[in-house]
């Protein structure tokens, strides 16, 4: 009997258990210098610390590049307290917990939708992985967890019927980390608003402030979000005026879902509120670049991972369960095809700016190097504000 438990065991978890042992393997790898020399990226230095060092414990509440991100502010102004050489300790850890902790979730997720189907929870996890974790720029960095973060507040909405209080807390968080989290507020409204009515107090006090954040708020010289939506619009306008209809498909092929829709009349409320969701963060994300034609692999990773999570909300509601394997069997290829940076470790780490010697001439007031590589940044004095 004993024997038959330790098969059933490793009949439902040996296959994702091996397949999270070959992506914690190309994660270290991808992360080895981050990992043995923790680097400052150059927004946490030259908006956040720079902001700390400047403005001292108000510096958690500011607003910077025309919204507001709860985990850089709190984290760098934390780290601020203490020896500057520990600085990129304390954002490269953080942003590692979050990343620990995604997967955790993606664990738990695959596990209860696909039960003993291997094949399709290794094809969903290696997906994400590829999506999520290909480029160097997004990885270990209390800036870029913003396009993360949603997807910690998704996963845990889909396993979890009740909250414990950390998960709150984190959803929290995660909510007012960037602006994207905000849009699934509705499906956390119509899953959780009868048995957590204090969580939504705070979220509601949250959402104002953040709402002030990206509607009127601009700072560091930069653009606030309803400035780069017209950009952004009238970019997508001026393809369809001039009837470049396969380079609007192309930067826009999450509107197929959209359309795809119609032919959905058996969803539930919440599903339909979780695909709507998911769009509206893939729409919002490609209408507020920085710059209209901007391809960064923050931005890929955002859109590209709310449309494979669309597509999965969507088998097995109007498309046949038969379908399930070949299409995420082709999402996985065709993310293979779009992500040819998935061994490259260093192409944007700068081994000379290591932080360990560079914290000093930063300390001393001289230009300090900062990763990515050729940027610099300089403590600001007092003079300066």
């Amino acid at each position: 009997m004993h024997a038959k438990i330790n098969f059933s065991l490793l009949k439902q978890y040996g296959a994702i258990v091996l397949v999270y042992v070959f992506i914690l393997a190309i994660f270290l790898f991808k992360t080895r210098f981050v990992l043995a020399d923790p680097r400052l990226w150059y927004e946490e230095g030259i908006v956040y610390l720079r902001d700390s060092v400047l403005n001292g414990f108000s510096s958690v509440f500011s607003n910077h590049q025309g919204y507001y991100s709860i985990i850089p502010s709190v984290t760098i102004y934390l780290s601020s307290l203490f020896s500057t050489k520990y600085i990129p300790y304390f954002t490269v850890y953080t942003s590692l917990f979050f990343w620990c902790y995604l997967f955790y979730e993606i664990f738990l997720y695959v596990n209860n939708k696909y039960k003993t189907d291997n094949i399709s929870k290794v094809l969903f996890v290696l997906t994400i992985f590829l999506i999520i974790a290909s480029g160097q720029e997004i990885l270990l960095n209390t800036i870029t967890l913003q396009f993360i973060t949603p997807f910690i507040i998704y996963f845990i909405i889909k396993n979890h019927q009740e909250l414990s209080v950390p998960r709150q807390v984190l959803i929290l968080i995660c909510l007012l980390n960037g602006v994207m989290g905000l849009l699934f507020i509705p499906l956390l409204y119509v899953k959780y608003l009868k048995k957590y009515k204090i969580l939504f107090l705070f979220i509601a006090v949250g959402v104002l402030f953040h709402l002030y954040s990206v509607l009127f708020y601009t700072s560091d010289n930069r653009t606030t979000v309803m400035q780069r939506l017209v950009w952004n619009l009238s970019y997508k306008i001026q393809l369809i005026e001039d009837k470049d209809y396969l380079k609007f498909l192309y930067k826009n092929y999450y509107l197929i879902f959209f359309a795809a829709l119609c032919f959905y009349r058996k969803m539930n409320r919440e599903k339909l509120i979780t695909v709507i969701t998911l769009l509206g963060i893939a729409i919002f994300v490609d209408l507020t670049r920085v710059l209209p034609n901007l391809d960064s692999e923050r931005y890929n990773c955002i859109i590209t991972g709310s449309s494979f999570l669309v597509l999965c909300e969507l088998i097995n509601v109007g498309i046949s369960s038969k379908l399930q394997l070949p299409l995420l069997t082709l999402s996985f290829l065709l993310i293979c095809i779009k992500s040819p940076r998935l061994l490259y470790s260093d192409y944007i780490y700068c081994k000379e700016a290591s932080w360990k010697k560079e914290y000093i001439k930063y300390d001393s007031y001289l230009p300090a190097k900062i990763h990515p590589c050729g940027l610099t940044i300089e403590k600001p004095k007092k003079s300066d504000q």
